[in-house]
């Protein structure tokens, strides 16, 4: 009776030593610093911890799962960037210990980003469109987009004349290069010097401003922009002749139908060349031979 009095007042026991230390870890997780477009987060190492993570979204996990994640991170400070101002964020700390198990998990902690003033920007406007790729366009936009509103942003491409062809945008994808830059992915390949027109129906940039529709927000692009600075690869090209340097008799086309008459050609020219060993050798033997019989002669006759 004893024995099982004690081993439940013990359970009780570590369990409010584990919630009280779990809590104490939690409780250090917090924003350092907050900013329009990025957040400093600190807190203090534990015993047998190796890394962490932070898990984040504009949802509360308590209705959503979090949608974005940092990498693991080895220190007990990190700066989130490329945020949006104005924003409601949700984060937790996950610390994982030296065989990568989820040791400890923060509670849910809440940031709002700040407006700035160096974020006011002009209205949205779709600037320029550019196929980089046969099934790819990218689009220049005069704000930065929202990398968090990517299930939101709605596009229709068509051929500008035949408006029955349209093409279809299977992915968005901020350039990770330049914020500004949007790149498109389609659903097929555009047709060759033909020109298209892109309307922005929907897109949200960091000041969470949507794009005015038929305003500003169209733009267009041919296949010929791309026609000479983006071959395919994988094609032969018909029109690219294949040979090989000959030195001296220049460059064979091995393509070409009057390969057989080019060499034969240049084979013949090669009798006009001067002759070489044994030719030249023997012909200055006989000369001197004859030269000898002249000799003879003409002393006899002396």
């Amino acid at each position: 009776m004893f024995n099982k009095l004690f081993t439940k007042v013990s359970l009780v026991f570590i369990s409010f030593f584990m919630i009280l230390n779990i809590s104490s870890v939690s409780a250090e997780f917090k924003a350092a610093s907050t900013k329009s477009t990025s957040v400093d987060f600190t807190w203090e190492a534990v015993d047998k911890v190796f890394i962490y993570k932070i898990n984040y979204w504009t949802d509360s996990s308590k209705d959503v799962a979090y949608d974005k994640n940092t990498d693991f991170i080895d220190s007990t400070s990190y700066t989130l960037f490329d945020l949006t101002p104005g924003t409601t964020y949700y984060l937790s700390l996950v610390w994982y210990d030296e065989l990568w198990n989820e040791s400890y998990k923060s509670n849910e902690i809440i940031v709002i980003t700040p407006w700035s003033d160096s974020w006011k920007s002009k209205t949205l406007v779709l600037e320029d469109a550019n196929l980089v790729w046969k099934n790819k366009v990218e689009l220049s936009f005069s704000n930065e987009i929202n990398d968090l509103s990517a299930e939101e942003r709605e596009f229709r491409i068509e051929n500008i004349k035949d408006t029955n062809d349209i093409l279809e945008v299977l992915e968005s994808e901020v350039s990770k290069t330049n914020k500004k830059n949007l790149i498109l992915t389609l659903d097929k390949e555009v047709v060759v010097w033909t020109e298209y027109k892109v309307v922005v129906l929907n897109i949200r940039d960091v000041l969470n401003q949507n794009i005015e529709f038929w305003v500003d927000s169209e733009a267009t692009f041919v296949w010929a922009e791309i026609d000479e600075t983006m071959p395919d690869l994988n094609a032969a090209s018909e029109e690219e002749p294949v040979g090989v340097d000959n030195g001296e008799l220049g460059w064979v086309d091995l393509n070409s139908a009057d390969v057989d008459s080019n060499v034969l050609t240049e084979a013949e020219d090669t009798d006009k060349l001067p002759k070489t060993w044994p030719e030249q050798i023997l012909i200055f033997i006989l000369a001197f031979v004859l030269s000898g019989i002249i000799f003879v002669y003409r002393f006899r006759r002396v």
